[in-house]
């Protein structure tokens, strides 16, 4: 039978997909066509209830191990000054107003606290205050979120761990030089080849120049769809990430990336003196209309600069005392790390929400993110050369990462 020359593209290709089935369903696939979709489902859940028992029990084990411990008793006679250890900490716990600072508790009851609480979280600025230098030693040391840590803020940490772990995103937004006093220095270098290059903004910057094993983490799960973090994969990782597409992709309207045009609900849409007013009440009433549908999902505003900011804010004040259901939604997260907030563009980061509604355009994104730029990078000529489309596309990518869950 002829086919016509349009549909030969049509025809090779199911023939080779056909072929693929036939290879695969006599081999691989015998077991799996014996099993029927409720069974299959009936497996995908069980899988799911021992995967959680098994890390519940690991959790629990791990905490019984540690409840075996006992803590060094110390010194509980004589000057309460001279109290060490558990002696020390039982004293302290027992008054009212404890008079003992806290750097000198962990200087002399390091190792109860240690046996007690084997985890501690803490910024570099609390290290240095509160663990004297060689008073107390942790096994493992993870320094998170590292590309915003100068190298100069983790040595406190480092010098009290036998080992560390760095753990960051080399294409989030470097720590800024725009509070930081100029350096004296004339920028020679020594020539003894240990020191930290002039580049190194970050000790994630720094690991990766002297740490031979750097493992990646591929897989992208923050994401409910894959739109939100194509983009990035593609310019910015080198779609090397491993994303998984969306199960609702095409039965939940809410999920993906959305774009509303202010035009074409307000024709007179007008930008003037750094201000739109119709694109502000456009987002108003997107943001009001997701509280009435989807009260249980958190919502961000983010404008491009501080006086759009400023009118965004006014309206939904007005809105606040207009309507009930507004001021029920803010309560409702208010004092959680989800509450409701409209903030302008730099100062976003680490921001997470549910919804995350940006008001304004493509002209707005560009000029907001290059005065981002300026302030953080400056006006140097050779700095501008070497990092300035580099910063540009690190902070649109700090907002679509970390600011983005899904729109």
């Amino acid at each position: 039978k002829e086919v016509p020359a349009d549909l030969i593209d049509d025809l090779y290709e199911l023939m080779a997909v056909s072929a693929l089935l036939r290879t695969y369903l006599g081999g691989d696939g015998q077991e799996l066509g014996r099993l029927g979709s409720l069974s299959l489902d009936a497996a995908r859940q069980s899988f799911k209830k021992v995967d959680k028992d098994l890390h519940k029990l690991e959790a629990a084990a791990i905490v019984a191990r540690r409840l075996a411990d006992t803590p060094p008793i110390g010194v509980g006679y004589g000057r309460k000054a001279d109290f060490t250890e558990l002696r020390l900490l039982k004293n302290e716990v027992g008054l009212t107003r404890p008079r003992t600072p806290l750097r000198d508790v962990v200087h002399r009851a390091g190792r109860a606290l240690q046996v007690l609480k084997p985890v501690w979280m803490m910024s570099p600025t609390s290290i240095a205050q509160f663990i004297r230098p060689g008073s107390l030693n942790f096994d493992l040391l993870i320094i998170d979120e590292a590309s915003q840590m100068r190298p100069e803020f983790s040595v406190s940490c480092i010098m009290r761990a036998d080992q560390f772990v760095v753990v960051g995103d080399a294409n989030q937004l470097p720590p800024s030089d725009h509070f930081q006093v100029a350096s004296s220095d004339d920028g020679q270098d020594d020539g003894d080849g240990v020191g930290v290059n002039e580049g190194t903004e970050s000790i994630l910057d720094l690991a990766n120049q002297r740490f031979r094993t750097k493992p990646r983490l591929k897989w992208h799960y923050r994401s409910q769809h894959e739109s939100l973090i194509q983009f990035s994969n593609r310019e910015f990782y080198h779609r090397d990430l491993v994303v998984f597409p969306s199960p609702t992709a095409n039965d939940d309207e809410l999920l993906g990336v959305k774009c509303f045009y202010a035009p074409s609900f307000y024709p007179d849409t007008c930008y003037e003196s750094s201000i739109n007013q119709r694109e502000a009440e456009l987002v108003i009433e997107q943001a009001f209309g997701l509280m009435q549908t989807h009260p249980e999902r958190s919502i961000g505003i983010v404008a491009m600069n501080a006086k759009q900011t400023e009118l965004l804010q006014n309206e939904f004040d007005r809105l606040i005392v207009e309507e009930e259901r507004v001021r029920k939604y803010v309560e409702a997260f208010a004092g959680t790390i989800d509450e409701f907030f409209i903030k302008n563009l730099e100062n976003v980061q680490g921001d997470e929400r549910d919804i995350i509604l940006f008001a304004g355009g493509l002209f707005l994104m560009y000029k907001a993110t290059s005065e981002i730029h300026a302030a953080v990078v400056g006006h140097d000529e050779d700095s501008e050369r070497k990092v300035k489309h580099l910063s540009f596309t690190t902070a649109i990518i700090q907002i679509s990462i970390l600011d983005v869950v899904f729109a």
